[in-house]
């Protein structure tokens, strides 16, 4: 286990600006820096929780804090009496899960540290062991005279402090506001985008909200926001692949309202295909963001539902020329893999481990084979039905597209290997649309319906 340093200082000084609490039902909760007044002069302990060795009991001040990370914490106290020296007492209980009742919680077993030192000029240490995330600890400060104020400040060493200030305690459990993408992958059933992240168990997180980049670099907008109860994957429909690449980010939102974003975003891959000379087809794509990766792979198939693997790419290569692709319309996707899998609900396994590209379709042939003269579509302009002739596409399944003039698809039909393909337009609102094979803007029809 790593060992993390928190140290804790304890000031008692002459004037400061809160006031602390004497009551454990009530304490000063400790993120990052507290100050403030000790209770009056003779203040008491109240009676309840078990104190352990602590004898000096007046001028009680209570401490909770939530742990944030694991590690080992150790807390250093110091007392700095106006009068030059006096005795001090600390006991520390813990872990609780919550603070339901936590008063009647302080017992003897709870206590994990306590010290009672006379004319004490300095230091008090209280050490505790393999502290985990979600754990909940309360200290109580008692002197053997009247204090007059008490600061709190933390000193942390190293990026990832046992307690932090993301974590606090909230409805009486831990909100540690962690939650983070696992991967952004095509989604099968759409053009859109899936993204994907674990279910959370962490203690405190209400829910979850997904936002993706705006037109705007580096600002986002909210598309979603689930419960932690709900699976952990969304469908982005309104994203396209087939358009650019899309950036998303996800944020913690816990029982009280808090929020925090986590680093890093995710991006997609975007896959781009063109017609190579004598018979090859060319492919560049833009890098996937968001987790680390060492290879793309390549995968090609005469439809979508048969793509197998060609080839791999070292992680810096970002384009590739086909040398053997067969004639024809052939489909094309990227894949990059993730080091761990993961799973949007813990009772499903991990089932995501790799990140698609949009799947894009090539022509490889002659320029000639498959000209437009050999895209015959009639009649045109059509109120019913129009015909395509696709005999030199026989021997393929085939999907063909009406598209709208901004390039939403209104229609998707499978050839399924026909000669002649009739599709019922009765059902599409009359105006200019493109018919396009594959998504090949270049082998399309421009048809007016009536």
């Amino acid at each position: 286990m790593k060992k993390l340093l928190l140290a804790l200082t304890l000031l008692i000084a002459s004037s400061q600006l809160l006031s602390a609490q004497s009551n454990c039902s009530s304490p000063v909760s400790f993120t990052g820096f507290i100050s403030g007044a000790a209770p009056a002069p003779g203040s008491v302990m109240q009676s309840g929780p078990d104190y352990g060795c602590a004898t000096y009991l007046l001028s009680p001040t209570w401490i909770s804090f939530a742990c944030c990370n694991s590690g080992d914490l150790l807390i250093d106290i110091y007392l700095n009496h106006p009068g030059g020296n006096d005795s001090g007492s600390f006991v520390m209980w813990g872990p609780f899960q919550n603070t339901t009742n936590i008063c009647n919680q302080l017992t003897a077993a709870k206590i994990v540290d306590c010290e009672q030192t006379a004319y004490l000029f300095g230091l008090q240490t209280a050490y505790v062991q393999n502290v985990q995330p979600g754990e909940i600890y309360y200290m109580m400060l008692g002197s053997g005279a009247s204090v007059t104020n008490y600061s709190v400040s933390s000193f942390i060493g190293g990026p990832n402090e046992v307690v932090d200030g993301s974590c606090t305690i909230c409805n009486n459990t831990v909100s540690i506001m962690q939650q983070d993408i696992c991967l952004v992958t095509a989604d099968s059933a759409t053009t859109g985008t899936k993204i994907i992240w674990e279910e959370s168990n962490l203690p405190g997180i209400a829910s979850t909200t997904l936002w993706r980049e705006s037109v705007v670099n580096g600002v986002y907008d909210s598309i979603t926001t689930q419960l932690v109860s709900a699976l952990s994957e969304y469908v982005d429909a309104t994203a396209n692949m087939n358009i650019r690449p899309w950036c998303y980010r996800i944020n913690a939102n816990d029982s009280c309202g808090n929020t925090r974003f986590t680093a890093p975003t995710h991006t997609t891959l975007h896959l781009q295909t063109s017609q190579g000379t004598s018979g090859t087809a060319n492919l560049s794509w833009t890098p996937y963001m968001g987790f680390p990766y060492t290879t793309f792979y390549i995968y090609r198939g005469t439809s979508p539902g048969s793509l197998s693997i060609i080839d791999s790419l070292p992680s810096t290569v970002t384009s590739y020329t086909d040398l053997a692709a067969p004639g024809g319309i052939v489909y094309y996707q990227v894949e990059v893999r993730k080091a761990s899998a993961c799973s949007p609900s813990r009772n499903m396994g991990s089932i995501y481990g790799s990140a698609l590209s949009n799947i894009k379709t090539a022509v490889v042939t002659d320029v000639h084979q498959y000209s437009l003269l050999n895209w015959n579509i009639y009649p045109n302009p059509v109120n019913d039905f129009i015909r395509i002739n696709l005999e030199i596409f026989a021997d393929r399944d085939l999907s063909i597209y009406i598209k709208s003039m901004d390039g939403k698809i209104i229609k998707n039909i499978n050839s399924k290997g026909e000669s002649m393909l009739t599709i019922d337009v009765t059902d599409i609102a009359p105006g200019i649309y493109f018919v396009e094979m594959g998504d090949q803007t270049a082998i399309r029809n421009k048809i007016i319906i009536q």
